[in-house]
């Protein structure tokens, strides 16, 4: 019975093995002889310094896997695993790769090597860049289709808006063609047309908003007025047999953000609950309120909900 190498074994298959000296270039002391297939070089190179490891890694991801490395180091970390990075083959292809790092160290503490192993995950990040990009490509459909009913909606208000001002505007030059025009009726006039116009630039800048076309600027916003204020259209996006229900909670403090990326979520999160609905009447609630929370039961609640913290 033929008895099998366990290290030949593993050596042979995607995962190579590196032992790094902690210096400047990150030194290569010992790699596994599979090192050829991934990087193209054999491993004698790494070994000799003919090639050092450190440039291999993509200049866009060096200064991340140098910041994760300084943060292993400091927090006295047993071990760690790098976020996925790229490094530039002989041949000059760019591959993913994943790192699983064990610290070395001396008998003073101080970090002597590093030992671990990579293995590519190109394949993985191209799925995974693919998948967002679809994810991307159906929100931004999904947003394509909730602004034309919203378009539709504001160009409503906008034609009542419209008959408001010329309606205005034909009482005043009616005023004016009188030998003593009334002044209080005329003032009052301009007084009303204003309004209207800035009601019109209202409905503009939230329309701008809403298609991303708006300038972002993160200020306090009063989340409870905001959505007072979205009135018009979410009633122009919503189900007609939806009933909106406001629970705003007035003493809720402001909240720093993007008024326009504010309003985004607000209307993604009422036309989600308007079309979960489908044909059938009912409600749907907007509630404000607030809490105090610790760091740690923010952190708690986070992971609750499935978040990174």
């Amino acid at each position: 019975m033929s008895t099998v190498d366990e290290r030949s074994v593993f050596e042979e298959g995607p995962v190579v093995v590196f032992r790094w000296r902690n210096a400047p270039g990150w030194p290569v002391e010992r790699v596994s002889a599979n090192v050829r297939e991934l990087f193209g070089f054999p491993a004698e190179a790494f070994v000799r310094g003919e090639v050092s490891y450190a440039s291999r890694v993509s200049p866009e991801d060096s200064e991340r896997g140098t910041s994760e490395v300084a943060r292993a180091v400091e927090s006295r970390a047993r071990s760690f695993a790098h976020e996925p990075y790229r490094v530039r083959r002989k041949d000059g292809e760019l591959r993913w790769l994943y790192d699983f790092t064990h610290v070395e160290r001396g008998a003073d503490g101080e970090v002597t090597h590093f030992v671990g192993y990579v293995f590519d995950v190109t394949e993985r990040q191209q799925a995974e860049a693919h998948r967002q990009e679809l994810e991307r490509r159906l929100l931004h459909a999904q947003k394509l289709e909730s602004l034309g009913v919203l378009a539709g909606g504001v160009a409503h208000d906008f034609n009542n808006l419209l008959t408001g001002i010329l309606g205005q505007v034909s009482l005043l030059r009616r005023q004016l063609d009188r030998p003593e025009p009334d002044l209080p009726r005329l003032r009052a006039g301009l007084e009303q047309i204003e309004a209207i116009g800035m009601r019109a630039a209202d409905l503009t800048r939230q329309l701008l908003a809403y298609s991303g076309k708006g300038s972002r600027v993160v200020e306090p916003v009063d989340l409870g007025a905001l959505i007072e204020e979205m009135t018009g259209m979410l009633s122009a996006v919503l189900s007609k047999k939806a009933v909106v229900e406001r629970k705003l909670d007035p003493s809720s403090p402001r909240i720093q953000g993007d008024r326009a990326q504010l309003q985004q979520v607000v209307m993604n999160l009422l036309t989600t609950a308007s079309d979960a609905l489908g044909d059938a009447p009912g409600r749907v609630v907007v509630r404000t309120s607030h809490e105090t929370l610790t760091e740690a039961e923010l952190a708690e609640r986070f992971a609750q909900d499935g978040l990174p913290a």
